[in-house]
């Protein structure tokens, strides 16, 4: 269960996943891919919710 005695190293991927989100973000611009087929539409057969044909997105560096 959830508590202050959960597996540390959970927190700590949490945390580490979530400063890599905000690097990539704060140093590029992300926008979908022309690759990305639209409307976006959910994959009934995935165990995890994922889209059909997968989601493609460019990466712009800001900056620099």
């Amino acid at each position: 269960g959830e508590g202050p005695r959960i597996c540390i190293g959970l927190r700590f991927g949490v945390m580490q996943s979530k400063v890599g989100l905000v690097s990539i973000l704060k140093n590029f611009r992300v926008t979908l891919s022309s690759k990305t087929k639209l409307p976006l539409k959910i994959d009934v057969n995935s165990f995890i919710p994922t889209t059909e044909g997968g989601m493609w997105l460019n990466l712009e560096r800001i900056g620099k």
